[in-house]
């Protein structure tokens, strides 16, 4: 990237060289889920919908839908620990920013609400602590229930998922330690990146003081995988798949966990095709598989585009996705006292 930029500096500021990095990804994607598509038989898929169980369809969406709406009560509850913030105001960002996080690599646009809040007064240290530890505690539960499915389905990788867990632990640790002992440079950069990383950590280690938000952060985060665990007992059931309970909450939660990894938009493409290699282990066929993700897929960015949609009613926008919130600051939000 950096060769680039040194060999086509002209090209820096032109529109369609900043679209390149993610354009190779969505072209995968795209790759990827046309291969489904086609191996499952596109007749096939199509039978599959028009036997559609409505009863069975709605109940997965709303299930669905619920898991995000909860989810952003669940960082809400940190971040109101750190700093007062309204929880309608939160909601907005949080799904404005997952609205996003569907056009981009890896989990990129799900970050991107560190700077929607920071556009209405949050320091960022604080909201990125919460964010940090909502997202750190999802993963490692994930990578727990990831590894009871391994142990079922890919005996190979289970004891890698185990080893992440003590990995990430020691990273965290690691860091913290190497930051609390960089000694500060005099000003510049490297100053103002040592006073940030620094502030992020001292509020991100303020939650051992605050056990009670952390531990209802976790029971949310563990209700949210069931209603997700439901949610996918539900989608193949709309298809005539009776899929057991725990086929439907540990195969979502690997393909999901492969879906991180930034090659791909949003996951698209590496998800289902995850999904329908190990589905297929428990005799359900290529094509059932991919129509229960595409339709939840489908709906995902049905409510992605209303979002959006409601919120560019609701604002002015000012021409990009990131400016679509008010630049409402939130009462004495900029007045809170250091955690201690």
């Amino acid at each position: 990237m950096q060769d680039q930029m040194n060999r086509q500096p002209d090209q820096n500021s032109s529109p369609s060289a900043s679209k390149r990095p993610s354009g190779w990804r969505w072209l995968l994607a795209f790759v990827l889920f046309t291969a489904l598509i086609y191996s499952a038989g596109p007749d096939t898929l199509m039978n599959l919908f028009l036997k559609i169980r409505p009863t069975w369809a709605i109940t997965a969406v709303v299930l669905s839908y619920s898991m995000y709406l909860i989810g952003s009560f669940n960082v809400w509850i940190l971040l109101r620990s750190l700093i007062p913030f309204p929880l309608g105001q939160f909601v907005r960002i949080y799904m404005t920013s997952w609205a996003v996080g569907l056009l981009l690599p890896g989990q990129l646009g799900d970050a991107s609400q560190v700077l929607f809040l920071k556009r209405q007064g949050v320091q960022m240290a604080r909201s990125g602590a919460a964010y940090a530890l909502d997202k750190g505690l999802s993963l490692l539960f994930f990578i727990i229930i990831a590894a009871v499915g391994a142990t079922h389905y890919l005996i190979s990788v289970a004891g890698l998922l185990w080893a992440l867990i003590p990995v990430s632990i020691t990273a965290a640790v690691f860091i913290t330690l190497v930051v609390r002992f960089w000694k500060k440079p005099g000003s510049g950069i490297l100053a103002r990146i040592h006073d940030g990383l620094s502030s992020f950590l001292h509020h991100f280690w303020s939650f051992r003081n605050r056990w009670s938000v952390v531990l209802l952060n976790l029971t949310i985060t563990v209700f949210r995988w069931i209603l997700q665990t439901l949610c996918f007992w539900a989608a193949f059931r709309a298809f005539g798949v009776p899929v057991g309970l725990f086929a439907a909450g540990t195969i979502p939660v690997i393909s999901t966990l492969v879906g991180y990894i930034p090659v791909s938009v949003a996951g698209i493409g590496i998800v289902e095709l995850s999904a329908v290699l190990l589905f297929e282990m428990e005799g359900i066929a290529k094509a059932q598989v991919l129509a229960s993700y595409l339709m939840l897929r489908l709906f995902l960015y049905l409510l992605a585009g209303l979002c959006l949609l409601f919120l560019k009613w609701e604002t002015d926008t000012e021409g990009t996705i990131g400016i679509l919130i008010k630049d409402e600051k939130p009462e004495a939000g900029g007045n809170i006292e250091q955690p201690q």
